[in-house]
């Protein structure tokens, strides 16, 4: 009686969702396979999109890869638009999110749509030059900021808003101050973030221009947000590209911030 391999009865799980999810799509032109990493004995599944060049193929979380000789498979880069180049970069020998010339495909058709919305792209021409997203687990969701300034920018699912520390309360105090509400405001508006919008906009912040920070923490030792303080008052607003915020203290229940539907 033949016996699945334990290493592999992972793989092939994964494979049958991703399968049974392509099938639900009538329209949808892709090929899965199943790829060995030899020097891993890693096994994992790649799809062949329409567009892609032939012997080019997209991972799970979107990366282009290719088969350079048998069962050794690296990622690309894209040097030119619509040109793909191997690199020397193993799958499986780096986190691939944290490696910017690597080539990738959106792999969430309605995030993509999302970054594409007026009120996200705002962001672009505005006077901040920092991004990265919230790494708190219920307020996770895209931040801006500038380093010599003490207020910063908070997507809560429709558009941005700003968050103003008060007098003597630095820039991450003020974020964790208010992550319960922005949890609040994103599950009302169903604006969940995931780990695959997390790539995507990794990809497009460097594109604008912005020095990308990935996961950010709240935490005053851990936080790359500016080290400053607020000047203001508990619930002063600001104007620019959201409605103001008031970064903690006043303001009524929702400690400060003026919120607008």
């Amino acid at each position: 009686m033949f016996r699945m391999p334990v290493f592999a009865r992972p793989f092939i799980a994964v494979l049958v969702i991703w399968v049974c999810l392509l099938a639900g799509n009538a329209n949808a032109e892709t090929t899965v396979i199943a790829a060995y990493q030899e020097m891993f004995r890693m096994n994992f599944a790649v799809m062949h999109k329409p567009g892609l060049p032939a012997g080019w193929f997209v991972t799970a979380d979107g990366y282009v890869v290719a088969q350079v000789r048998n069962n050794h498979w690296v990622y690309g880069t894209s040097p030119h638009p619509g040109i793909l180049v191997p690199t020397e970069i193993a799958v499986g020998s780096v986190v691939p999110m944290d490696v910017s010339k690597l080539a990738r495909v959106p792999t969430s058709l309605w995030r993509d749509a999302a970054f594409n919305t007026e009120e996200f792209r705002a962001i672009i021409n505005s006077r901040f030059d920092n991004m990265g997203v919230l790494n708190e687990p219920m307020a996770y969701t895209p931040i801006v900021w500038r380093d010599d300034k003490p207020e910063v920018q908070v997507w809560l699912g429709e558009r941005w808003f700003t968050i103003i520390p008060t007098s003597g309360q630095t820039t991450s105090q003020a974020v964790a101050s208010q992550r319960f509400f922005i949890s609040r405001i994103l599950n009302e508006r169903n604006a969940s973030w995931t780990m695959s919008d997390t790539q995507e906009l990794a990809d497009l912040a460097r594109t604008w221009g912005f020095l990308w920070h990935g996961h950010v923490s709240t935490r005053p030792r851990l936080s790359t947000l500016p080290r400053l303080h607020g000047a203001g008052g508990g619930d002063s607003a600001i104007g620019g590209i959201g409605g103001g915020l008031g970064g903690g203290g006043g303001g009524g229940s929702d400690g400060g911030w003026d919120v607008g539907n």
